[in-house]
């Protein structure tokens, strides 16, 4: 069940979902934890100076800490199935709130709707192996970086678009549209292989072997150095 903790993401208007179903007093603790991690999206979309690549990494680091705070805070206060159906609410909400304020991420609003597309797939899929996932004793390797760099990318778009951050920098917010986009694909990935497991270490060592064996201009060769390493450096057009 570890692996349906790291998923919920939390703004003001999400958390309204929770306010019938959870009491006023634990509503309010959770909206002030919000408040506290505020500044660190702020921090990030509000200055272009410097690699985005770089900054993301910093601000996704320092939010993974206080987002186990308030995932373990959440989990204490409302149950497994809860925290799926809380998932599904979630995407439906930014469905529906893209449809309206979309278009201020320009060219950005077709990764980030990807992006929850793929958010809401991941739900399905808790919601589907809840009996399977409470078999999982460990998180994946790589889980809780990806799933704590998809909820940053996700959540301060979604702050944006809720009304947060005016000054908002064009450049950033494009970043984190595919940064929201590669790395929930990522997370869907991690999470198939922990209920679907399948040859992949297998497949990995056959490109090693590839690999080993290729000469300088063999066609395969960037093929299996793209499968191997897959770049983090989201541009404001599209990954690298």
């Amino acid at each position: 069940m570890a692996v349906i903790a790291e998923i919920p993401i939390l703004t003001h208007r999400i958390l309204n979902l929770l306010a019938e179903v959870i009491p006023p007093d634990k509503h309010r603790l959770l909206r002030e934890r919000l408040e506290l991690v505020k500044p660190l999206f702020g921090s990030f979309l509000t200055k272009d100076d410097g690699d985005a690549h770089e900054a993301f990494l910093i601000a996704s680091s320092q939010y993974a800490y206080p987002r186990l705070e308030v995932v373990f805070l959440l989990l204490s206060i409302v149950g497994p199935l809860q925290l799926t159906k809380l998932v599904r609410a979630t995407a439906d909400f930014a469905s529906e709130m893209l449809e309206r304020h979309g278009w201020r991420l320009g060219e950005g609003v077709q990764p980030l709707r990807n992006a929850w597309e793929t958010y809401a797939q991941i739900g399905e899929l808790l919601t589907q192996n809840v009996p399977s996932l409470n078999q999982v004793r460990s998180l994946p390797y790589g889980w809780h970086m990806t799933s704590t760099k998809m909820d940053f990318s996700l959540t301060a778009t979604a702050l944006y678009l809720e009304g947060e951050f005016p000054e908002a920098r064009v450049a950033r917010l494009g970043y984190l549209c595919q940064a929201a986009e590669s790395e929930a694909a990522n997370v869907k990935r991690i999470l198939m292989q922990v209920l679907f497991p399948s040859d992949a270490p297998e497949e990995k060592s056959k490109s090693l072997r590839r690999l080993f064996g290729s000469w300088q201009g063999d066609d395969s060769l960037n093929e299996d150095l793209k499968s191997l390493y897959t770049s983090r450096l989201y541009r404001s057009s599209e990954p690298s």
